[in-house]
């Protein structure tokens, strides 16, 4: 300090120059102290006595008595459990205490519904057994642990769609219960990954990790419900009586959507009307409503094939009515202007429809920077806008040059022509 003040005693009259040598003092200082302090650290830490790992789980498992082993969540509510088999409660909203569940197990995994209402459980022994976590309970503890267990349960997912539907994986068997009914398992040794629409989602995740940078769609599979394969049946063997009487005794918005796909291809559209209703599809009991303003069979036929995405046979079916208009129309609607153009000339349509689809067909050129092929159908469709745009990126300053020719005197296009 005394050379610094002697130092600035020198240096008093150059100005400026005293700050900067002042503030360079003060960076050194601050960087000999942090050397010195990180050295003593590194010196404190490596003088600790180095723990075993079995210490370090001891000094862990010693912080509580009752440690948390499984957890799970639902839209409202998040469960906690610990190993004396208390659950607890928390509104996801503010994580506020909500009440306290008990199990007479050690519980290894949690999964509530998909409406919260029934909670799965497996304990380290690989039982499961469900919980009714509406049930009023007694005491201070809420819910109902019921008595009905399953062994040898390694793996479980729920519904997203329906809070009766689970499917569990016992050693190498997959079970799907409707409440606690099993139906007959299938033999799988796959992790679910989902459960949706009466399909089950599994992954094979021991054949992935084999080959993790190769994998094949055959890794994951679908395996769908029993309700879902006897309705199918039903409906093939043209028992649509039956059909419809065991859908409304399982229902569910897949099996009336199956009910109606049926409907629409065997032109039911009374019973095609009715099954949308229930699985509370709009735009199909507006679809249905349309087919029966058209009268004529073979255009209802048209419009199915249409919203079943058989693009070609709707096509075909128009051409058997020697009505090319309402293929016209069709491919004009799926933007597929290369068969629009192809319908057209076959017809002997107008040139503006014809004109517009070679603009389309130009545009769909120039969006993906294939300014020759665009300038050809711009050529065809004297659009001379679009045209100058194609010359520049193409750098043919010739074809511009005999473009003015064309453009008419006083256009503004040719100020950008230049």
């Amino acid at each position: 300090v005394c050379l610094y003040h002697a130092s600035l005693l020198q240096l008093k009259q150059l100005g400026i120059a005293a700050v900067q040598y002042t503030a360079k003092l003060v960076r050194c200082w601050i960087c000999h102290v942090s050397k010195a302090l990180l050295l003593f650290i590194s010196c404190w830490v490596c003088m600790l006595p180095a723990q075993t790992p079995e210490q370090f789980k001891a000094s862990q498992a010693g912080s509580t008595a009752d440690p948390i082993c499984a957890i799970t969540a639902h839209q409202h509510l998040l469960l906690v459990a610990r190993s004396s088999g208390v659950v607890h409660g928390f509104a996801l909203q503010g994580l506020q205490p909500d009440g306290q569940y008990l199990l007479r197990c050690r519980p290894q995994r949690l999964a509530l519904n998909c409406d919260g209402s029934r909670l799965a459980v497996i304990d380290f022994n690989g039982v499961m057994s469900f919980m009714d976590v509406t049930a009023a309970g007694t005491g201070k503890m809420r819910g109902e642990h019921w008595a009905n267990e399953r062994k040898d349960v390694w793996d479980l997912c729920w519904a997203s769609d329906n809070p009766e539907l689970l499917a569990v994986m016992e050693k190498g068997r997959m079970y799907v219960l409707r409440g606690t009914d099993p139906e007959e398992p299938v033999n799988s040794s796959a992790y679910l990954a989902g459960f949706k629409d009466l399909q089950v989602r599994a992954v094979f995740l021991d054949d992935i990790m084999q080959q993790p940078n190769l994998p094949e769609l055959d890794m994951v599979a679908d395996y769908e419900t029993r309700s879902l394969r006897d309705t199918r049946a039903l409906l093939a063997t043209g028992n649509e009586t039956d059909a419809q009487a065991f859908v409304g005794d399982n229902a569910h918005p897949r099996l009336w959507r199956l009910l109606a796909d049926h409907a629409l291809g065997k032109l039911d559209l009374s019973t095609a009307e009715k099954a949308f209703v229930h699985c509370r599809d709009y735009h199909g009991v507006q679809l249905v409503k349309r087919l029966a303003q058209l009268g004529d069979k073979n255009k209802q036929q048209a419009e199915v094939c249409v919203y079943f995405q058989r693009f070609d046979e709707a096509e075909e079916l128009y051409r058997r009515m020697d009505r090319l208009d309402l293929a016209i129309t069709l491919r004009s609607r799926l933007g597929d202007w290369f068969k629009v153009e192809r319908l057209i000339r076959e017809s002997g349509g107008d040139d503006a429809a014809l004109n517009n689809a070679w603009n389309k067909i130009g545009q769909y050129y120039s969006d993906r920077q294939r300014w020759a092929k665009a300038a050809q159908y711009y050529t065809q469709a004297r659009n001379t806008n679009m045209l100058v745009q194609c010359f520049y990126q193409l750098e043919d300053f010739d074809s511009l040059v005999k473009l003015i020719e064309v453009v008419a005197e006083g256009q503004p296009l040719l100020a950008g022509i230049g």
